[in-house]
């Protein structure tokens, strides 16, 4: 059965719970409480992003940071800390408190997902990461309550990190991108692929990029390693919604790394840069849109070097489809 709405169905004999069998009645009662997420409570065994994912003795390894924001990121023992969820990695900005970057390893193999939709996993629920204090982690009360338009954005997007080889892997890999470690104030006709009745004929530009790369990864290969992260400029806006002054990023860069077979069989590495905005949005909405290709968008990985001061390796430089641009 498919529902695209809450729905409750009772199935039983109509017998009041008050009639049945002490244990029965206490089983109906806890399975009427609704499904929430669920967290894999043991963060030793999260084994981050891999950059040999996409094997063929290929390498997509994480980015650096430049010299001029190494001050700004989150460190322990003065190195920067890199924190290890289930297929994707990150690494958090202490000054803005929201990450500076991350990777994540995709794989759209049918046969490593779920069919269930997302209802599946249960109501979403957004977690500190108990690893770093909750300080550099930008949470409800900072933005995301008062600001009725600004959505909790993802940057691991959910349904690309939805995967793996058994059930508990796919339903711990769904959770983790729900930690606020993951999230960025995104405007909803940004974030969201379908914004709905508020803002009539807008097409999200990330939310639609998103699904873009997905339909992309359905067929053939279905492995790719994605590096994202906002843009974190020092001229970002700013709001005060209680617990301080709050700057949010206008910009978001996306790096897409996947591979391509030539006519002998043979597997190379190709990337893609793109750099979206939400200004438009942010300007018109209050936090213009442009819907189009999403071609007129991707820029190369250099010219994202130095916007959001991330380092990527030669490697992924050497395989940019639009470095000559």
């Amino acid at each position: 059965m498919n529902f695209s709405g809450p729905v409750t169905i009772f199935v039983g004999s109509g017998v009041p719970a008050s009639q049945l069998p002490q244990a029965t009645a206490a089983v109906a009662a806890d399975e009427a409480l609704e499904k929430a997420l669920r967290f894999d409570p043991n963060y030793d065994d999260r084994e981050g992003y891999n950059p040999d994912f996409l094997e063929n003795d290929i390498t997509v390894p994480l980015p650096r940071i430049s010299q001029e924001r190494d001050q700004e990121m989150y460190k322990e023992n003065g190195q920067i800390v890199v924190l290890k969820y289930h297929h994707f990695s990150l690494a958090m900005n202490a000054s803005r408190r929201m990450q500076m970057w991350s990777a994540v390893n995709v794989d759209y193999d049918a046969s490593k997902r779920t069919s269930s939709g997302r209802a599946f996993f249960g109501q979403d629920r957004w977690v500190v990461d108990p690893r770093i204090p909750q300080k550099y982690q930008l949470g409800d009360p900072d933005i995301y309550a008062p600001a009725k338009q600004i959505d909790r954005g993802h940057i691991v997007r959910r349904e690309d990190n939805a995967w793996g080889d058994t059930p508990t892997e796919i339903e711990f890999a769904n959770s983790d991108t729900f930690h606020f470690s993951n999230c960025t104030p995104q405007h909803a006709a940004f974030n969201r692929s379908q914004p709905g009745k508020q803002w009539p004929g807008v097409q999200g530009l990330w939310g639609g990029f998103e699904n873009h790369i997905q339909r992309d990864l359905q067929s053939g290969d279905t492995r790719a390693c994605i590096i994202a992260g906002p843009i974190l400029n020092p001229n970002d806006p700013s709001e005060d919604f209680g617990t301080g002054p709050v700057q949010y990023p206008l910009v978001f860069w996306k790096v897409v790394a996947v591979t391509t077979r030539d006519t002998n069989g043979r597997r190379s590495l190709r990337t893609y840069g793109f750099r979206l905005s939400q200004k438009d949005v942010v300007d018109r909405f209050g936090v213009e849109f442009a819907p189009g290709e999403y071609a007129r968008y991707q820029v190369a990985l250099s010219a994202i070097s130095d916007e959001a001061g991330v380092i990527f390796d030669d490697v992924l430089l050497r395989a940019d489809t639009h470095a000559d641009a």
